[in-house]
């Protein structure tokens, strides 16, 4: 029987039930009821099946008649309307909660970076208004830094000399704003002919400048005494020529007020 259906579209051969047998007008009648699904409305046939029966031995086919069905569509009915149910929420579990937690620490790390973001925005702006150092400050620091690199231990005489004229050069250069850093020494000792500076310490600080060219340019070996004592030399002679200069300083502020 499933075979028949199969050729025929929008129908389906769902199931059979038993040949049966029933009486009718005082005759034998066998019955055998079909289960047919149809997917579209309209007039379907149900072709002939064939029927063998059998008597005294003897077997015959016979055929049914087909049969026409009209699926006609179901008419809508408004008042068999159900409700609109009410929605079934899911049950509240624990893994929800994730999008909270992930939305609680992106907000943490946007406010952590934010504030070290402010933190650098502060400390760029101390830097910026950082107090310049004076001259002989910078010249301290240098001398300083100069003792720590200890390149007389390692032989790097010259070195070490080419370092502490530039120095006294740079604070000469910073303290009386004249270009001793481009000036030979005896150009220096022109620069410092109108400071109101000492005799005694202006020959000093060119005699000083002078062992240290011929140390950097005729290759003369300096004293092992003048090794050890040439940091400590330059940095009295700084000191020496900040002291004299404050000292100018405050006689003449002291004159200012006589006057």
């Amino acid at each position: 029987i499933n075979s028949i259906f199969d050729t025929i579209e929008a129908i389906e051969y769902v199931g059979q039930s038993p040949l049966y047998k029933k009486q009718v007008d005082g005759m034998d009648l066998y019955q055998r009821d079909l289960l047919i699904a149809f997917f579209d409305t309209g007039r379907y046939y149900i072709p002939s099946v064939p029927v063998i029966l059998e008597s005294g031995g003897l077997a015959d086919t016979l055929a049914t008649i087909a049969i026409p069905i009209d699926v006609q569509p179901i008419a809508a009915d408004s008042t068999i309307m159900a409700d609109n149910k009410p929605i079934i929420r899911e049950p509240w579990k624990l893994i929800d909660a994730w999008p909270i937690a992930a939305g609680l620490v992106m907000i943490a790390f946007i406010a952590l970076l934010l504030v070290r973001r402010r933190k650098r925005k502060s400390k760029v702006q101390l830097k910026e208004i950082e107090i310049p150092k004076t001259p002989f400050e910078l010249a301290m620091i240098a001398l300083q830094h100069l003792g720590e690199a200890k390149l007389l231990q390692f032989g790097k005489t010259k070195e070490h000399y080419s370092q502490l004229s530039l120095i006294l050069r740079t604070y000469l250069e910073n303290k009386f704003n004249f270009s001793a850093l481009e000036m030979t020494t005896r150009e220096i000792g022109y620069g410092l002919e109108p400071i109101a500076l000492s005799d005694k310490l202006k020959i000093n600080i060119l005699q000083h400048l002078g062992q240290i060219d011929l140390i950097k340019y005729a290759k003369v070996q300096p004293d092992s005494h003048d090794i050890l004592d040439s940091l400590e030399f330059t940095r009295t002679q700084i000191v020496d020529i900040q002291t004299e200069m404050e000292q100018l300083a405050i006689s003449t502020n002291l004159n200012v007020e006589e006057e």
